[in-house]
């Protein structure tokens, strides 16, 4: 991950921490929890060599877990994340868990996380036979959940999203499918 890239997962971090510190947080049951459903898009990049970057696209679903008060903080809870991509040759699956920070604006819930887990590559052909088809993952990022009702709200999410998988090849350079993705998802959120 490039300097630039940290940098700014790091910033837009620390502004939402600071957001989040200075907002009224929401009364939630002392076990409270959420559930999202949705739609996803990623936007991703495989390297293959210095010289060349193809880019490429694919949609698919995602699911979240997000557990208020893990922590026996107000604004600090955990959340654990599922996805699935498919593209034009392969399709991919995404396990992800980590810290959420949360507050409140008005109607609005925002959030930050920084996820970490595994990703599970099927598919591949010839121009990338897979030689590894199981990585760790990773994904820092955030988003809104806009109430609707007092159980239901509307997610809009983005996340930077790293996963690296080995690629096989004749080539006396192996091919390395890196994937730095930013993923956009939307969807219902249920709360309990």
């Amino acid at each position: 991950m490039s300097f630039k890239i940290r940098s700014s997962i790091l910033l837009f971090v620390a502004i939402s921490a600071r957001i989040c510190a200075q907002t009224p947080q929401p009364r939630y049951d002392k076990n409270s929890m959420d559930v999202f459903a949705g739609g996803t898009f990623a936007v991703h990049s495989y390297g293959n060599n210095q010289d060349s970057t193809n880019n490429g696209f694919a949609a698919g679903w995602e699911a979240a877990l997000d557990l208020r008060h893990a922590f026996h903080l107000p604004a600090l809870g955990v959340t654990v994340d599922g996805s699935g991509y498919y593209g034009q040759h392969a399709h991919a699956y995404l396990i992800l868990a980590g810290p959420q920070l949360s507050g409140s604006i008005g109607r609005e819930t925002i959030f930050v996380h920084g996820l970490v887990g595994g990703a599970h590559l099927n598919g591949g052909s010839d121009l990338f036979p897979l030689m590894s088809n199981l990585t760790f993952a990773e994904a820092a990022g955030g988003g809104a959940d806009t109430a609707l009702t007092h159980r239901l709200a509307w997610r809009v999410a983005g996340d930077y999203l790293h996963t690296s998988f080995t690629a096989g090849g004749q080539e006396t350079n192996q091919l390395q499918l890196v994937h730095n993705n930013f993923r956009v998802s939307t969807g219902i959120v249920f709360h309990f």
